[in-house]
């Protein structure tokens, strides 16, 4: 997951997050850290978690969970909050981030989520019409998250989505 998680980002946010940051290699070290806390020991209880496989490697993974204060961009508690949806660059626009948005939700849906959220980083244009084609809308104020690192620190803007768990609460 954190060389996954390390590739996704590495190429979504290549044009707007410096690239020693992005090719550091801490980040994918940092990432299967991270990933391996939640894991074993996920920060919100109720937390699910699913990686997808092409012709049997990994390709994708995400990660879903109830809302809490304590993310970097603060979800309401009584709605459930997609952490993460990453698939490797090879693997984008054939399809499967669909599939694998509405598994990941409907898994909320199951928890009795109505409504969810994720962040998304303001400059993260391609990711940023996926989930308004998805039927999602920005909703609430914009952050500005730090990144303080070895290298010249940064920041960048993430926004809050807000959206159905069921494709047939979507509008319209």
């Amino acid at each position: 997951m954190g060389r996954l998680h390390a590739a996704s980002w590495a190429s979504a946010y290549r044009q707007f997050m410096p690239h020693a940051y992005l090719d550091d290699p801490e980040r994918e070290a940092g990432s299967a850290r991270r990933w391996t806390a939640e894991l074993v020991t996920p920060d919100v209880p109720g937390g699910r978690g699913w990686i997808i496989e092409v012709r049997g490697e990994p390709a994708g993974f995400a990660w879903a969970q109830p809302g809490s204060e304590s993310f970097a961009y603060p979800s309401p508690e009584d709605m459930g909050h997609l952490d993460a949806i990453h698939l490797l660059p090879s693997s984008i626009g054939g399809g499967l981030g669909r599939v694998f948005f509405w598994h990941a939700l409907r898994a909320l849906a199951d928890l009795g989520f109505a409504e969810a959220t994720l962040g998304v980083y303001e400059e993260n244009v391609r990711a940023r019409g996926f989930y308004e084609a998805m039927g999602w809308r920005e909703d609430g104020p914009r952050r500005v998250r730090e990144f303080a690192w070895a290298g010249e620190p940064f920041s960048a803007v993430l926004l809050m989505y807000r959206g159905p768990t069921r494709p047939s609460a979507l509008r319209g």
